[in-house]
């Protein structure tokens, strides 16, 4: 049976302390390739053996056959709810897609628990109607981006389904400690998107596939991975089924073993690629809409994005396909043609999700402490005298940092439109501006204030009673937090230095405290 990682434990005994503190519906934050579905087979597993029944969403039949696999692992027997399987409906654990159930719902007995995998789609009215038919049970979500395209609230408070984020490590963590990949990230001069319009906060793939669907555009993208990818498993992202093609065939036209993929190619000749990928008979998958969730193929090294978007959600999970361990492959490239770092930043930057709705980047200014190894690209402490990271081989790097303060890194030029990103560089200087942009907000006390600096800096209608919501919900936090030390008699000192996910915590464990305090002099 697996064990799980020091994290994954964290993050589910932080859902089950949110449940005990009366939260019925954490969402566990983990980033892609970081292992959700372990916490939630882990967590399947323990309630079942108290008599719950549980309901495990998903919306793809990769997500489901990937859950399933994981369940079998984890010894959880259970029926599979979808289109072309047989239903089973002894079990107390169903595994569902959300698509095939709401068709089915009164086949099922209520479920005391729904986990719903890659939660931030939890937004689409199906999930609502399965979540009322049941009468609105305990639920779990699982996602790597806790946030909507729309930038609308997941929480229950803006008419979502959660109510609490267990928000398990960053990127740049899951680096430094050797549970993904290290990445290299080449970047391009920047794309003319002026004339892409968009719809439903997304560019429109036509006119999106219109900018970069030309031989300039697809001779970039094969040049460069000449240079930056031969010989790696890769998955390029496309913007169009024609684009696809298009790119493939330059592929091809080179001499390697390319193919093309979207929804319409049939299911088992897209896990075909995959297992293709994987065992050196392919050497490069090409695709539009696919394998942005449920795909699991840690062969994969380098991955290219074709294809421009809006999504930070379709951003992360696209490079994230690449993060995987693997044993011939120790780092990731990742080639950035169509400007997705220029609307979201890289993949290491710290995210803090919350329940309100958009995210904000950099919150915690300890996440830009760290190097890159000079030698193998892996992801060191700032204060490291030696890069102390595991090579394929087995053996440790051993690379000697300089102990003079570096002299600022030229960006090298890589021949074409594709250049190198000083990561560490770029990291600071976010840092930096993220620490002068909370300066000027701490310094706005009063709503006129918060309102008078978003006029200054351009932020759209709301945002200024978006973060007066935020600060008045961490005083209340501050204040229940306050009364449950003073009740139990505990210095209220360092309590207001904070954040509300540790004060959250300290809440719910107090609770538990005094929750097991009473029982004990009830007995």
């Amino acid at each position: 049976m697996y064990e799980l990682r020091p994290y994954q434990s964290a993050g589910v005994k932080e859902c089950g302390d949110a449940f005990r503190a009366g939260f019925r519906a954490p969402a566990l934050v983990i980033p892609t390739a970081g292992g959700k579905t372990p916490c939630a087979a882990h967590i399947i597993r323990s309630v079942t053996q108290r008599g719950w029944r549980t309901l495990f969403l998903a919306h793809r039949k990769e997500l489901i056959d990937q859950a399933s696999a994981k369940l079998h692992e984890w010894e959880v027997e259970h029926g599979i709810v979808m289109a072309g399987r047989m239903p089973d409906r002894r079990h107390a654990v169903q595994v569902a897609s959300v698509a095939t159930m709401i068709n089915r719902l009164d086949r099922y007995d209520a479920f005391d628990l729904i986990v719903i995998d890659e939660c931030h789609r939890s937004g689409a009215p199906s999930y609502g109607t399965i979540n009322d038919y049941y009468g609105n049970p305990r639920k779990l979500g699982l996602t790597g981006t806790f946030c909507r395209l729309d930038g609308k609230p997941l929480g229950v408070a803006g008419g979502g389904l959660f109510d609490y984020i267990a928000q398990g490590p960053s990127t740049r963590e899951l680096i430094e400690q050797r549970y993904i990949k290290p990445y290299r990230f080449y970047q391009p001069d920047a794309l003319d998107l002026s004339g892409v319009g968009t719809r439903a906060g997304e560019y429109i793939a036509a006119d999106a596939a219109g900018v970069v669907d030309k031989p300039k555009i697809i001779g970039s993208i094969v040049d460069h991975h000449a240079k930056l990818g031969a010989g790696r498993p890769s998955i390029i992202f496309a913007a169009s089924v024609e684009h696809a093609e298009h790119v493939a065939e330059a592929f091809r036209r080179t001499s390697l073993r390319a193919t093309a993929c979207s929804a319409d190619t049939d299911d088992k000749l897209r896990a075909g690629v995959l297992k293709d990928l994987a065992n050196g008979q392919l050497d490069v998958a090409v695709n539009v809409g696919l394998w942005i969730e449920g795909m699991d193929c840690p062969a994969i090294s380098y991955v290219g994005l074709g294809r421009p978007t809006k999504s930070l959600t379709y951003y992360r999970q696209a490079v994230g396909r690449g993060f995987r361990l693997h044993p011939d492959w120790s780092d990731l490239v990742i080639a950035d043609h169509a400007n997705c770092q220029l609307e979201h930043g890289y993949p290491c930057v710290h995210i803090e999700y919350t329940l309100d709705g958009r995210p904000t980047r950099d919150k915690d200014e300890e996440d830009v402490a760290v190097k890159r190894c000079e030698r193998c690209y892996a992801v060191c402490m700032a204060s490291a005298r030696v890069c102390d990271a595991l090579l394929p081989d087995g053996r440790v790097c051993g690379w000697v940092f300089a102990q003079a303060p570096p002299r600022p890194r030229e960006v090298r030029q890589v021949e074409g439109t594709l250049r190198e990103a000083d990561l560490q560089a770029v990291i600071a200087e976010e840092a930096r501006k993220a620490a002068e942009r909370r300066s000027q907000e701490g310094s706005a006390r009063s709503p006129e204030a918060l309102a008078a600096l978003a006029a200054e800096r351009g932020y759209a209608e709301g945002w200024a009673a978006h973060r007066q919501k935020a600060r008045d919900e961490k005083a209340d936090l501050q204040r229940r937090a306050a009364e449950l030390r003073r009740q139990q008699g505990c210095s209220l000192s360092g309590l207001y230095a904070l954040k509300p996910k540790a004060l959250r915590a300290e809440i719910a464990e107090r609770l538990q405290v005094q929750a097991e305090k009473d029982e004990a002099e009830i007995a």
